[in-house]
Protein backbone atom coordinates (compact mmCIF):
# COMPACT_ATOMS: atom_id res chain seq x y z
CA UNK A 1 0.00 0.00 0.00
CA UNK A 2 1.75 3.63 -0.60
CA UNK A 3 1.86 5.23 2.02
CA UNK A 4 -0.36 9.00 1.99
CA UNK A 5 3.02 11.10 1.33
CA UNK A 6 3.86 8.81 -2.00
CA UNK A 7 0.36 8.59 -3.18
CA UNK A 8 0.36 12.85 -3.64
CA UNK A 9 3.82 13.12 -4.89
CA UNK A 10 2.00 10.49 -7.78
CA UNK A 11 -0.98 12.65 -8.12
CA UNK A 12 1.44 15.76 -8.19
CA UNK A 13 3.67 14.35 -11.33
CA UNK A 14 0.29 12.92 -12.72
CA UNK A 15 -0.95 16.69 -12.41
CA UNK A 16 2.01 18.01 -14.18
CA UNK A 17 2.53 15.18 -17.05
CA UNK A 18 -1.43 16.01 -17.97
CA UNK A 19 -0.65 19.72 -18.23
CA UNK A 20 2.88 19.15 -19.96
CA UNK A 21 0.48 16.68 -22.99
CA UNK A 22 -2.56 19.25 -22.63
CA UNK A 23 -0.50 21.95 -23.47
CA UNK A 24 2.00 19.94 -25.86
CA UNK A 25 0.11 20.82 -29.59
CA UNK A 26 0.21 24.38 -28.84
CA UNK A 27 3.71 24.26 -28.27
CA UNK A 28 4.37 22.01 -31.30
CA UNK A 29 2.55 24.19 -33.75
CA UNK A 30 4.18 27.61 -32.93
CA UNK A 31 7.59 25.46 -32.72
CA UNK A 32 8.65 26.75 -29.25
CA UNK A 33 10.52 25.28 -27.07
CA UNK A 34 9.08 24.65 -23.83
CA UNK A 35 10.25 26.02 -20.32
CA UNK A 36 9.73 23.85 -17.26
CA UNK A 37 10.42 25.05 -13.64
CA UNK A 38 10.06 22.96 -10.25
CA UNK A 39 10.98 24.19 -7.04
CA UNK A 40 8.98 25.24 -3.59
CA UNK A 41 6.82 28.04 -2.26
CA UNK A 42 7.58 29.73 1.43
CA UNK A 43 4.09 30.91 2.50
CA UNK A 44 3.62 32.76 5.77
CA UNK A 45 0.19 33.81 7.11
CA UNK A 46 -0.10 36.69 9.40
CA UNK A 47 -2.00 36.35 11.84
CA UNK A 48 -1.72 32.94 11.49
CA UNK A 49 -4.38 30.11 10.81
CA UNK A 50 -6.53 28.73 13.07
CA UNK A 51 -10.07 27.03 12.96
CA UNK A 52 -11.50 30.56 13.44
CA UNK A 53 -12.01 32.38 10.32
CA UNK A 54 -10.05 35.80 10.20
CA UNK A 55 -8.76 38.06 7.96
CA UNK A 56 -5.00 37.40 7.09
CA UNK A 57 -2.16 38.17 4.74
CA UNK A 58 -0.75 35.45 2.85
CA UNK A 59 3.17 36.56 1.43
CA UNK A 60 4.50 33.66 -0.86
CA UNK A 61 8.25 33.31 -1.66
CA UNK A 62 8.97 30.88 -4.69
CA UNK A 63 12.01 29.65 -5.74
CA UNK A 64 12.11 27.50 -8.68
CA UNK A 65 15.12 26.08 -11.13
CA UNK A 66 18.37 26.21 -9.20
CA UNK A 67 17.00 28.78 -6.34
CA UNK A 68 14.83 25.85 -5.18
CA UNK A 69 15.61 22.87 -3.29
CA UNK A 70 15.24 20.72 -4.60
CA UNK A 71 14.50 22.43 -8.32
CA UNK A 72 15.56 22.21 -11.86
CA UNK A 73 14.84 24.99 -14.54
CA UNK A 74 14.44 23.93 -18.09
CA UNK A 75 14.36 26.58 -20.67
CA UNK A 76 15.99 25.05 -24.16
CA UNK A 77 18.00 28.12 -26.03
CA UNK A 78 17.57 31.04 -23.36
CA UNK A 79 20.02 30.62 -20.49
CA UNK A 80 17.53 30.20 -17.73
CA UNK A 81 18.50 28.67 -14.84
CA UNK A 82 16.19 29.76 -12.44
CA UNK A 83 13.04 31.91 -11.37
CA UNK A 84 11.64 33.63 -8.32
CA UNK A 85 8.40 35.33 -7.20
CA UNK A 86 6.95 37.30 -4.61
CA UNK A 87 3.19 37.66 -3.87
CA UNK A 88 1.40 38.67 -1.13
CA UNK A 89 -2.43 39.59 -0.78
CA UNK A 90 -5.35 39.54 1.88
CA UNK A 91 -7.22 36.56 2.38
CA UNK A 92 -10.67 37.38 4.41
CA UNK A 93 -12.15 34.78 6.45
CA UNK A 94 -8.58 32.11 6.22
CA UNK A 95 -8.79 29.46 8.22
CA UNK A 96 -7.03 25.90 8.73
CA UNK A 97 -10.17 24.38 6.93
CA UNK A 98 -10.15 27.88 4.01
CA UNK A 99 -6.67 28.56 3.72
CA UNK A 100 -6.97 28.55 -0.45
CA UNK A 101 -9.01 30.43 -2.80
CA UNK A 102 -10.36 29.47 -6.11
CA UNK A 103 -10.57 32.52 -8.90
CA UNK A 104 -8.02 34.67 -10.51
CA UNK A 105 -4.54 36.32 -9.85
CA UNK A 106 -1.53 37.26 -11.64
CA UNK A 107 2.28 37.11 -10.49
CA UNK A 108 5.32 38.10 -12.03
CA UNK A 109 7.95 35.62 -12.48
CA UNK A 110 11.67 36.72 -12.59
CA UNK A 111 13.95 34.80 -14.60
CA UNK A 112 17.80 34.33 -13.57
CA UNK A 113 18.65 36.29 -16.56
CA UNK A 114 16.69 39.38 -15.52
CA UNK A 115 13.57 39.28 -17.71
CA UNK A 116 10.48 39.28 -16.30
CA UNK A 117 7.14 37.81 -16.80
CA UNK A 118 3.59 38.29 -15.53
CA UNK A 119 1.35 34.92 -15.58
CA UNK A 120 -2.40 35.86 -15.39
CA UNK A 121 -4.78 32.75 -14.33
CA UNK A 122 -7.31 31.06 -12.89
CA UNK A 123 -7.01 28.83 -9.71
CA UNK A 124 -8.04 25.42 -8.96
CA UNK A 125 -7.85 23.72 -5.72
CA UNK A 126 -7.97 19.91 -5.47
CA UNK A 127 -8.00 18.49 -2.27
CA UNK A 128 -6.43 15.01 -1.70
CA UNK A 129 -5.28 12.98 1.13
CA UNK A 130 -2.33 14.57 2.89
CA UNK A 131 -2.40 17.84 0.98
CA UNK A 132 -4.35 20.24 -1.42
CA UNK A 133 -3.24 20.59 -5.61
CA UNK A 134 -3.93 23.95 -6.70
CA UNK A 135 -3.83 24.06 -10.14
CA UNK A 136 -3.11 27.63 -11.77
CA UNK A 137 -3.95 27.47 -15.77
CA UNK A 138 -3.21 30.64 -17.62
CA UNK A 139 -1.36 32.73 -20.23
CA UNK A 140 1.99 34.81 -20.01
CA UNK A 141 0.21 38.25 -20.30
CA UNK A 142 3.64 40.31 -20.82
CA UNK A 143 7.82 40.05 -20.97
CA UNK A 144 9.45 37.20 -21.55
CA UNK A 145 7.05 34.38 -23.59
CA UNK A 146 4.24 36.51 -23.46
CA UNK A 147 1.32 35.09 -25.27
CA UNK A 148 2.16 31.31 -24.37
CA UNK A 149 -0.03 29.43 -21.91
CA UNK A 150 1.16 28.44 -18.49
CA UNK A 151 0.42 26.38 -16.22
CA UNK A 152 2.08 25.43 -12.67
CA UNK A 153 1.07 23.03 -10.07
CA UNK A 154 1.47 23.43 -6.57
CA UNK A 155 1.47 20.77 -3.37
CA UNK A 156 0.13 22.37 -0.63
CA UNK A 157 0.84 19.70 2.65
CA UNK A 158 -1.68 19.13 5.01
CA UNK A 159 -2.13 21.85 7.59
CA UNK A 160 -1.34 20.43 11.35
CA UNK A 161 -5.05 20.46 12.53
CA UNK A 162 -3.56 20.15 16.34
CA UNK A 163 -1.33 23.13 15.92
CA UNK A 164 -4.09 24.75 14.43
CA UNK A 165 -6.17 24.22 17.33
CA UNK A 166 -3.22 25.51 20.23
CA UNK A 167 -0.60 28.45 18.45
CA UNK A 168 -2.41 28.28 14.97
CA UNK A 169 -0.05 27.91 11.44
CA UNK A 170 2.07 30.80 10.35
CA UNK A 171 3.69 29.32 7.75
CA UNK A 172 4.56 25.93 5.31
CA UNK A 173 6.72 24.55 2.43
CA UNK A 174 4.90 23.57 -1.12
CA UNK A 175 6.35 21.64 -3.84
CA UNK A 176 5.59 23.82 -7.14
CA UNK A 177 5.77 23.03 -11.24
CA UNK A 178 5.44 25.74 -13.75
CA UNK A 179 5.19 24.92 -17.40
CA UNK A 180 5.29 27.44 -20.13
CA UNK A 181 3.92 26.20 -23.14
Amino acid sequence: MLSPRRALAGAFTVAAVAADLWFAPVAASAALARVTCTGQEAVSYSPGLTLTPHDTTVTINSLLGSAGNPGLCVAPGKGITSATYTEVFDRPGASCVQALFNGPGSRVIVWSDGRSSTFTFTAQIQTLPGASLVTLTGTITSGEFAGRRAVETIQIPQLDLVQCLTTGIDNSIALATLVIL
